[in-house]
């Protein structure tokens, strides 16, 4: 049977790391099981680059990472935003396929809201 999970977002303090701000072992240990089996686990984090980045490598999640509360997509290996407010890099389709999943699981996966 395919997996059916794509994609997994965690957020990095006190969920992904510890009070200490350590990616605990049992966390890192998930996130390898996951990727084993073909699922892109990508960090999220109201901080900057540099912290958000760190974290992933030390969790080895995938190269992509959440920024500046949802402000930003970073892929690390590229070192280059590849969404963000008012910028556009030039895509490759694997960023352009990736952020197009994101985008529809984020809408499929959403209840209708409406205002009362």
């Amino acid at each position: 049977m395919e997996n059916v999970i794509k994609v997994m977002f965690v957020d990095i303090d006190r969920t992904l790391t510890d009070n200490n701000k350590q990616v605990t072992s049992k966390n890192a240990q998930a996130i390898k099981e996951a990727v084993e089996k073909g699922i892109k686990v990508v960090l999220c984090s109201g901080r900057g680059t540099y912290y958000a980045v760190k974290k992933s490598r030390d969790a080895n999640a995938s190269q992509y990472v959440i920024l500046n509360n949802g402000a930003q997509i970073y892929d690390y290996e590229k070192e280059g935003v590849i969404l963000g407010y008012k910028t556009l890099v030039d895509w490759d389709k694997t960023s352009r396929e990736y952020v197009t999943a994101i985008i529809e699981v984020k809408t499929t996966n959403q209840p209708e809201r409406g205002f009362d």
